[in-house]
C-alpha cells in the first residue's frame, strides 16, 4: 500500500516533507518520504489523500475507554449497568480511531470492560486503537475516584493488585487526592503504607504505576514510593516540580 498526502510529518522532527507518501507491507510501515522517492511499486493499491496532511498515530495517554463527558450528567452514567458502559466503550473507540489515535492508555473502567475491549481490538471484533489498560482504579473509601473501587488496608490492596493483574492489567492505576482545591491543604487518601503495598506488588509482576494525583503530600509520598507517572499534577509547587525533575519519573 502507498498513501499519498500534500505535506508528511514523520514524527523524527524534521521539517514537514512537501507531497510526501508511506508505504506499507503487510502490517509494517517500511518506508516513508517525498513521493517521488517512494514511487508506486509494482502491484502495490495507491491511496492519494490529495490536499491533506498524513502524520504518525496520535497516542492518548489518559482516557477512561466507558467515559462520556459529553453527556448530561456524566459522573452519574459511571453508575450505568456494565452493557451501557460497554456501548458507549465501543462508540469512544471507534471515534478515537477515526480522529487519529492509535493507541489509548485507558486508566480505570469498571469490572474489567477495558480488557474485554482490549481483547476485542487485538481480535479484530472491535474498531479501536491498540489498548493500554488498567482495569479497575484502586482508592481509599473516603477518597476520590469515581472510576475507582475501594480498598482499606495494604493487605487489600495488594490482593486488589494481584486481582487487577490476574484480570489482564497493563498498568496499575491508583487515586490519591481529590480532582478539585477545596482548601489550603491538598488530601492525600491512601496511607504510605497502602500506596508502598501497590506499587511494590506492581513492580514486582513487572507492570508499571501511574497515580491520580495533583500535588501535595500525596505527591512526595508516591514518589518516595517509586510511583512511575503522576497524572495530571496541575497544583504541583515549584519545589515539587524540582522534585520531580531530579528524579526519573513522569507527568502525564
Amino acid at each position: 500500500l502507498v498513501v499519498k498526502g500534500s505535506l508528511l510529518i514523520d514524527g523524527t522532527a524534521r521539517s514537514p516533507i512537501e507531497k510526501g507518501a508511506v508505504l506499507v507491507e503487510g502490517d509494517r510501515i517500511t518506508a516513508v518520504g517525498p513521493e517521488k522517492e517512494i514511487g508506486a511499486p509494482h502491484g502495490f493499491q495507491v491511496i492519494d489523500c490529495k490536499d491533506q496532511v498524513l502524520i504518525p498515530g496520535l497516542i492518548d495517554c489518559h482516557c477512561h475507554v466507558s467515559m462520556d463527558p459529553t453527556q448530561e450528567n456524566w459522573p452519574a452514567r459511571l453508575n450505568d449497568s456494565d452493557v451501557e458502559q460497554t456501548l458507549r466503550a465501543v462508540n469512544n473507540l471507534a471515534a478515537d480511531l477515526k480522529a487519529g489515535v492509535t493507541t489509548a492508555r485507558s486508566l480505570g473502567d469498571r469490572n474489567f470492560l477495558d480488557v474485554v475491549c482490549k481483547k476485542a481490538v487485538e481480535s479484530g471484533k472491535l474498531l479501536g486503537p491498540r489498548l493500554v489498560v488498567a482495569t479497575r482504579g484502586i482508592r481509599a473509601t473516603h477518597g476520590h475516584g469515581m472510576v475507582g473501587y475501594a480498598f482499606d488496608g495494604p493487605d487489600a490492596v495488594r490482593r486488589a493488585v494481584r486481582e487487577n493483574i490476574k484480570a489482564g492489567a497493563d498498568v496499575i492505576k491508583l487515586f490519591i487526592t481529590g480532582t478539585v482545591r477545596t482548601g489550603p491543604e491538598l488530601v492525600c487518601y491512601p496511607s504510605a503504607e497502602e500506596i508502598s503495598a501497590a506499587i511494590e506488588e506492581a513492580h514486582r509482576a513487572g507492570l508499571r504505576t501511574a497515580a491520580h494525583c495533583i500535588g501535595g503530600q500525596g505527591f512526595e509520598t508516591c514518589l518516595a514510593a517509586g510511583l512511575d507517572c503522576f497524572e495530571h499534577g496541575y497544583f504541583l509547587t515549584d519545589r515539587e516540580i524540582e522534585l520531580l525533575l531530579k528524579s526519573d519519573r513522569w507527568l502525564d
